[in-house]
């Protein structure tokens, strides 16, 4: 059953390209924003389900959210933002969230006891930690995310075939399909690619990275993702080694 709900997943990503699989549909539009633009592999459903599990006493947030990954797992995750207005939301790059896959996917509310299903008091503090949780806001640190209900491509599905290709192997690799992730102030990108064989059998997943011009440096502009659930470390790593701008200037 894995396998077959896995193919099909793949079969509707292989002809869908680069492009979403719907427009997000519920009341928080800013929270689908921050997750689909910070966790690996989450493409954004129009049903994923989020829920604000706590706000401290300088307006920061932490939420729960579900919805699928790139293979058959489904994901959940905690998120924390700094502040959010009507155009968009501020985090933290690279610390702002703690992911784990599941088998649920919920179609209405998230329970609040999942939270300690799944996470440990120890790692939700530590999270809390990382964001400056009940500090005085540092605007300083903030990444910013245009708030969207449906992600819009910078970059050509041809351009991403490209980049992936300089990594594909004839015979480890059948084809791939792509994520856009996200764009900085500088509108660099940043995509997270899934390969498979030609018995549609999940293989290596990469993360690439294009300049604002969608160019692709293929010595430091792609790499293998080693483990698709514990990446923050990796990823926030690529970004720096590519200039990537983890911070905002106020307008």
């Amino acid at each position: 059953m894995k396998k077959i709900y896995t193919l099909i997943i793949i079969l509707t990503l292989l002809f869908s390209g680069c492009d979403n699989f719907s427009r997000y549909k519920l009341d928080n539009p800013e929270f689908f924003t921050e997750a689909t633009s910070s966790l690996l592999g989450v493409r954004g459903d129009e049903f994923d389900q989020t829920c604000l599990i706590e706000s401290d006493e300088y307006g920061r947030g932490m939420f729960a959210y579900n919805s699928y990954s790139s293979d058959s797992k489904k994901v959940f995750a905690l998120l924390i933002y700094q502040k959010k207005d009507n155009k968009y939301i501020y985090y933290y790059s690279d610390c702002n969230y703690l992911v784990k896959p599941i088998d649920e996917h919920y179609e209405t509310s998230i329970p609040s006891e999942e939270i300690e299903r799944y996470f440990t008091k120890e790692d939700i503090e530590q999270l809390k930690s990382l964001n400056d949780w009940n500090k005085e806001l540092d605007e300083n640190k903030y990444f910013r995310t245009k708030i969207y209900k449906e992600k819009d491509d910078p970059i050509s599905e041809d351009s991403v075939k490209k980049a992936f290709s300089t990594k594909r192997n004839s015979q480890e690799f059948n084809s791939g399909y792509s994520f856009f992730l996200s764009s900085d102030e500088n509108d660099n990108s940043i995509y997270f690619v899934r390969g498979f064989d030609k018995n549609y059998n999940l293989t290596k997943s990469y993360i690439i990275f294009f300049d604002s011009k969608g160019n692709f440096n293929e010595v430091n502009g792609i790499e293998e993702v080693t483990d698709i659930w514990n990446y923050t470390q990796q990823l926030s790593d690529f970004k720096e080694k590519n200039g990537w701008k983890k911070t905002y200037k106020s307008d």
